[in-house]
């Protein structure tokens, strides 16, 4: 059978004591319950499940009104331990929303991985641990991110679920997506999709472009305006543009150069094929013998080189002269050298059977 406990003047302190501490339930003239040690010296915690309240919140000197919308709570540190208040952590800790039929939000501290975390979750919070569905995205102002030496401040993981590459990081200014990761201005990497008549993304060191990527394709190497495909700037050659029909622009305003770097004992080539030959002209530096040579029609044999002394060999790869030329065909009449002039049908001929022939208007003057 229920029974009433009438305590009166209103006043009166209900006193609870354990080995010589007391602690005292007092109701105020105001109608306020009050907690308090011993000698009412300053209030105790109170610890409880769900607490319901019909009116208003006062927290630090401040009163709020509670609803669905809003509570303030002004105390700097807000404490949230579930019990977790000594020995190996196991619980989480954060705040969780029920959102009805959808996956709950909640923003804790996951113990498992030691982060905090944003998720969606199924769980109610009746539970000490939090198990993720997803993870939720996440919005903010200015984010600093700090680490110790050695470590990785950011790392940004996410499971590819389709083809193709996925957005990791996406920063819009003016409408326009912009990415960009700068350290005191020094470096800067940008990506403007709306930009056609300029660079689309660049990337910036000490203030000037450094690579540039255009929205026809085009990549620039030290310029935000390159004329071809690849476009290598160091200085200004002049009001000159590209040929349409470079690929490749190596500029500079005093010389321009390509550095083929090979072993002492290899070769540097440049190669010239179509869809029959990947190599049917080759164009080459012997570093062992110091020669350059010239091969054709994707024929291996070198059809002229120009030895380390200078020497210049046709049909030799062993020029004994400044100009050696020789032809092994046995052919009967075949020209192996010819000196000719068009206008005046002049020739000077070295032929097959060891004859020199001097000829003009096709007439032999000499064999």
């Amino acid at each position: 059978m229920a029974q009433n406990v009438l305590i009166t003047p209103a006043s009166t302190k209900v006193a609870f004591t354990d080995a010589g501490d007391v602690t005292t339930v007092l109701r105020t003239s105001s109608g306020r319950f009050e907690f308090k040690d011993s000698g009412e010296s300053s209030f105790v915690d109170l610890y409880a499940n769900d607490i319901v309240l019909d009116g208003n919140l006062t927290v630090g000197g401040t009163t709020t009104t509670v609803n669905t919308s809003s509570v303030l709570i002004e105390d700097p540190i807000l404490q949230l331990a579930k019990g977790q208040t000594s020995g190996s952590p196991t619980v989480d800790i954060g705040f969780l929303g029920l959102r009805g039929s959808s996956n709950n939000a909640a923003f804790i501290w996951d113990e498992s991985d030691d982060v905090f975390a944003a998720i969606l979750t199924t769980s109610d919070g009746s539970g000490t641990t939090l198990t993720p569905a997803s993870y939720a995205g996440f919005k903010a102002g200015n984010t600093i991110l700090s680490s110790g030496a050695g470590t990785v401040p950011l790392i940004a993981n996410q499971t590819a679920t389709g083809a193709g590459w996925e957005t990791l990081f996406e920063g819009k200014r003016d409408g326009a997506v912009d990415y960009r990761v700068s350290s005191n201005s020094d470096m800067v990497i940008v990506y403007n999709p709306n930009i056609t008549s300029s660079a689309h993304m660049w990337f910036s060191v000490n203030g000037a472009y450094r690579l540039a990527l255009m929205a026809d394709g085009k990549v620039g190497i030290g310029t935000s305006a390159p004329d071809s495909n690849l476009h290598i700037w160091k200085a200004t050659a002049g009001s000159v543009t590209a040929s349409s029909d470079a690929q490749l622009v190596v500029e500079n305003s005093a010389i321009a150069a390509i550095n083929l770097l090979s072993g002492s004992s290899s070769h540097g080539q440049i190669l010239f094929g179509d869809a029959a030959d990947n190599d049917d002209g080759q164009f080459g530096y012997d570093q062992a013998n110091r020669e350059f040579y010239w091969k054709t029609a994707g024929n291996n044999t070198k059809r002229m080189l120009i030895d380390a002394d200078g020497n210049v060999g046709i049909g030799t790869t062993a020029p004994t002269a400044t100009l050696h030329v020789r032809d092994t065909s046995t052919s009967s009449g075949r020209w192996t050298a010819a000196f000719v002039a068009d206008n005046a049908n002049i020739a000077i001929t070295a032929q097959a059977h060891d004859h020199v022939l001097i000829q003009s208007n096709d007439v032999p003057s000499l064999k």
